[in-house]
């Protein structure tokens, strides 16, 4: 309902927005997990009269019965068209499943949006507007008066209009992260009906977000980047996409690593082994030359310049919305990198990532064509004698064949503390 309501609403102010934009003023209305994100862009002299048209407009709005259908259809035919995407989305839509304490399935999605009517959208507007916990962001040619201002128009407007009232602190609901038990390494496989390509997303979990942890996963992360595209694309040819990357979700981190080949979704689970188990030696026998080296090439990323208003303003309110509000985690990062010798980047490997790593926590989505070959993990290493070594003992996945029943029986992280403590604002 939050998704068609949003797409409805802009679609009804789409002329006046139009006539705003001409006068270089944007907004956009999007739903998130928890609620709605609305964002305000443009020439600040304009923008408290830009945002209370929006507010009434919001306050006020019916739902047009021949655009609902239409959008409604929309909708519904973007979800199912969920099976026409590339296996790797499918991969990453399938872990990011696993990882979430809730989020609803295409298939959940489907039913809901069927059963869905003109009478029940609009019956819930007014309902999910009457009760809001609101968080506000104001960034650029403002004072901290004229924020104030925008922030009682808006909660006068909501209130008058909509008579909502202040969400309590326990109904303002913050999801977490799944938690994989140490030692254990979870699989779980979906088929593809489509695409003749199979597909690998590998999670790697290391644990709540602090300082020194997040800088050593991605110092590491740095380290391999090149390699990995080196390695397991163009050496190995396993395919065109093959990535690495980091991974943030509800104040837990992780490396994950994702390819998509013709090849079966073992052998890629297995290459991707290999060459972690590869790059435990690359870093030992690195010179403190060439470790400098990457470290300062991650200070230097970390301290790059935004480009534009815009690139800080989504750094500042990524902070916000994840509730962890370290506006200044650039430079402490970098601090605590400076810190960091290469003894220290190997025990990190040692004990999180690591084939008998004790803290390792591995979930692995292998997605799996039905149109394509059967070809066999272990004849295919056998064939090529110039592939990396396969770590020794790798253990047998535990496989996942209900993921609610997964989720009941794994527990939860718990949510990060913010950096600084946030007081309402007195009036």
């Amino acid at each position: 309902m939050a998704n068609l309501f949003t797409e409805l609403f802009e679609d009804a102010l789409n002329e006046y927005a139009y006539n705003a934009g001409l006068a270089g003023l944007s907004y956009s209305l999007t739903n998130t997990r928890v609620g709605f994100l609305l964002t305000v862009e443009g020439y600040h002299d304009k923008q408290p009269m830009f945002l209370r048209k929006i507010l009434e407009e919001l306050s006020e709005f019916n739902v047009d019965e021949k655009r609902f259908g239409i959008y409604k259809e929309k909708y519904m035919r973007g979800l199912r068209n969920f099976d026409n995407k590339e296996p790797y989305q499918h991969a990453i839509y399938y872990a990011n499943h696993l990882m979430a304490e809730l989020e609803w399935t295409i298939t959940e999605l489907l039913h809901s949006a069927a059963d869905m009517t003109v009478d029940k959208l609009q019956e819930f507007i007014p309902r999910v507007l009457s009760n809001l916990s609101i968080e506000a962001f104001m960034y650029g040619n403002v004072t901290k008066k004229q924020s104030r201002e925008l922030m009682n128009m808006t909660e006068n407007i909501l209130t008058k209009k909509c008579g909502t009232r202040e969400l309590f602190a326990s109904q303002c609901k913050r999801y977490r992260e799944v938690q994989i038990p140490d030692g254990c390494y979870y699989l779980y496989q979906a088929e593809n009906n489509v695409h003749r390509s199979n597909s690998v997303c590998i999670y790697y979990q290391c644990g709540l977000q602090d300082t020194l942890s997040s800088v050593l996963l991605k110092l590491f992360l740095n380290i391999i980047d090149e390699p990995c595209f080196d390695i397991l694309r163009t050496k190995e040819q396993l395919g065109y996409t093959v990535y690495s990357c980091f991974r943030e979700a509800c104040g837990v981190q992780g490396l994950e690593i994702v390819i998509q080949s013709d090849k079966p979704s073992q052998y890629l689970n297995d290459r991707a082994e290999a060459f972690l188990y590869h790059m435990d030696n690359v870093i030992r026998d690195m010179s403190e030359e060439e470790y400098s080296h990457y470290v300062e090439a991650l200070v230097n990323d970390i301290l790059e310049k935004p480009k534009n208003i815009y690139e800080q303003d989504a750094e500042y309110w990524c902070e916000i919305s994840s509730n962890t509000y370290n506006f200044d985690r650039d430079n402490i990062e970098v601090a605590c990198l400076k810190t960091i010798k290469k003894d220290d980047l190997i025990k990190f490997y040692q004990e999180f990532i690591a084939i008998d790593a004790p803290y390792r926590h591995k979930l692995a989505i292998h997605v799996c064509s039905s149109l394509s070959e059967e070809l066999k993990a272990d004849e295919l290493s056998a064939n090529d004698t110039d592939l990396l070594p396969l770590p020794p003992k790798i253990p047998e996945p535990i496989l996942v064949e209900d993921i609610a029943e997964f989720k009941r029986c794994t527990g939860l992280y718990p949510l990060p503390k913010p950096f600084i403590k946030i007081v309402k604002v007195a009036e």
